[in-house]
């Protein structure tokens, strides 16, 4: 067998050419890394929390046929973030998508529907910051989402939290400032000046 006719049949092998191979084989490799590996940086989260390999998977060509090339632009991705490398499990996935699929996400239920945080802020255009500060402040999920952003221009409370009225805030040409945060910044500078 020459070496043409050698490449060709590993090709059709695999059903994809040697570089598509090869990039998918440095993420199988990856993959077992950070699930066998206890020395890996990554095993704390993955081998370490019971997240195994299927052993079809620990045959590179088994993983090759059920993965598929890697399309461009996604990367590997387990469905169910706390299950196993599995074919059943996997799938290629884009970093919006895995971002999505994080143990650490903050989960919002609205109107039965839930979602993450991020998700809710794409949809009704309230940034994740204020959705984040709204639930930190007691508000129910759904009115943390619901309730559309107020302009910068128009908050009702100074970045340190004392609220914009008719006594505490004071105008000036450029905008306004909070009353009670000027008050305490003279205070301390006068206590320096002591």
């Amino acid at each position: 067998m020459t070496k043409n006719m050698a490449k060709k049949h590993r090709d059709e092998e695999f059903g994809m050419p040697w570089k598509e191979r090869q990039r998918l084989y440095r993420i199988w490799n990856a993959m077992l890394r950070r699930c066998l590996n206890e020395k890996a940086t990554s095993f704390k989260n993955y081998g370490a929390r019971g997240i195994t390999v299927c052993d079809r998977w620990m045959m590179f060509g088994n993983f090759a046929r059920d993965m598929g090339p890697k399309p461009l632009g996604l990367s590997l991705d387990r469905i169910d973030n706390n299950g196993g490398y599995e074919p059943s499990n996997c799938r290629w996935a884009s970093w919006i998508q895995q971002g999505n699929n994080r143990r650490t996400n903050h989960l919002i239920v609205c109107n039965g529907t839930t979602k993450t945080m991020t998700q809710w802020s794409r949809e009704t255009g309230v940034p994740c910051t204020t959705i984040f500060l709204r639930l930190s402040l007691g508000w129910s999920g759904e009115k943390a989402v619901a309730v559309p952003a107020i302009a910068a221009s128009k908050r009702t409370y100074c970045p340190h939290g004392h609220i914009y009225d008719d006594i505490n805030t004071r105008f000036y040409r450029n905008g306004r400032y909070c009353r009670t945060c000027h008050s305490r910044k003279w205070l301390k500078s006068q206590g320096k000046r002591r």
